[in-house]
């Protein structure tokens, strides 16, 4: 009997050997970004909203537009796209339509979870779970972080809340950045660490994947005291490594190029800047950018106003790809 099952093991692992070679070959995903727009200008008072999610190649091909969304302006360039690339899908989220809808990559919408005020999104990689920012009042100072799983129910709220939201693959953690830095751990919403950063508010935030350092963008508002424009940097205990004056302007995101760890600033419709991952400057363009976001390609793509820009390293336009029409502001996510 044992030679008999062990003929049979041999004779299954050899047709498994043999037949994989003939097996259909795994798609590979396409390489490109995403950009959610606000071209329609109002966002109340309509049946039907025209804002749009676009899908653009590497090799700069619109893949799909999609309209019927509803967003307006905000504070920052929070993260209101989420790709989820294991999954093949992108989670967007309406800041006035009051929904986190997930998208196929043929621009389909698969899931629709109804959600009031949601500022910012982030794709657990693991579980696949969507991790929101909400607010409870409408203000940015009070709200909740609610996890959905990827069919949109809802599994755990907590009180963790900010403006924007960034994950760490480093601590299998999230970060969320507002009044306060926080730090809450995947496995069980445990919040780590939270310390004051903003006098007024963090606007946007993200990580380095390879150290687990987070950087913050903080803004000024003319009508709070003591408030100023900064970028700041963080290593993964929450130990300040870096602050950076930004003067007057108005610094609206912060991107970590993965490569090496530098960062993109944008200076709301005025310019991009560069630092090293330790603070240095690097560069500055004129550039009148909504958003940017570098890939591991090294290519740097920037939203304006009226269209989405592929940039080499020093900021010069290889191509641009015309926007639906005038947008107020964008948000971006890569696929990669």
């Amino acid at each position: 009997m044992h030679h008999g099952i062990r003929s049979t093991l041999l004779i299954m692992v050899w047709l498994g050997c043999t037949s994989a070679p003939n097996a259909e070959p795994e798609p590979s995903l396409p390489k490109g970004v995403f950009v959610l727009d606000d071209c329609d200008e109002q966002f109340k008072g309509k049946e039907n909203y025209q804002d749009h999610l676009t899908f653009v190649s590497a090799a700069g091909k619109v893949g799909f537009q999609v309209t019927g969304i509803n967003v307006c302006e905000s504070v920052g360039c929070h993260h209101m796209i989420a790709v989820d690339a294991p999954r093949k899908c992108v989670w967007v989220s309406e800041n006035v339509g009051d929904s986190i809808k997930k998208y196929d990559l043929d621009g389909k919408v698969s899931v629709a979870i109804p959600v009031e005020g949601c500022s910012a999104i982030a794709v657990h990689p693991e579980t696949g779970n969507i991790w929101a920012l909400v607010t409870t009042n409408g203000t940015i100072t009070d709200g909740k972080t609610v996890v959905f799983d990827p069919k949109g129910r809802e599994l755990m709220s907590y009180d963790a809340f900010g403006v924007d939201i960034a994950y760490s693959s480093k601590e299998n953690a999230f970060w969320i950045a507002g009044e306060n830095l926080q730090k809450i751990f995947a496995i069980d919403g445990f919040v780590d660490l939270s310390q004051h950063v903003a006098t007024w508010c963090g606007v946007s935030v993200d990580v380095d994947q390879r150290s687990g350092a987070v950087w913050v963008v903080v803004r000024k508002h003319s009508q709070v005291i003591g408030s100023k424009n900064q970028l700041l940097k963080f290593d993964r205990n929450g130990k300040q490594l870096a602050d950076i004056a930004m003067g007057e302007k108005v610094p609206f995101q912060v991107f970590v190029d993965q490569r090496d760890g530098s960062v993109w600033v944008v200076n709301f419709q005025k310019s991009l800047e560069r630092f090293s991952s330790d603070g240095k400057h690097l560069m500055a363009c004129p550039a009148p950018a909504l958003a940017v976001l570098a890939d591991r390609s090294g290519s740097v793509w920037a939203v304006t106003k009226t269209n989405i820009q592929k940039l080499n390293a020093k900021g010069e336009a290889l191509l641009k790809i015309d926007l639906a029409g005038k947008t107020g502001q964008a948000w971006i996510g890569v696929l990669e």
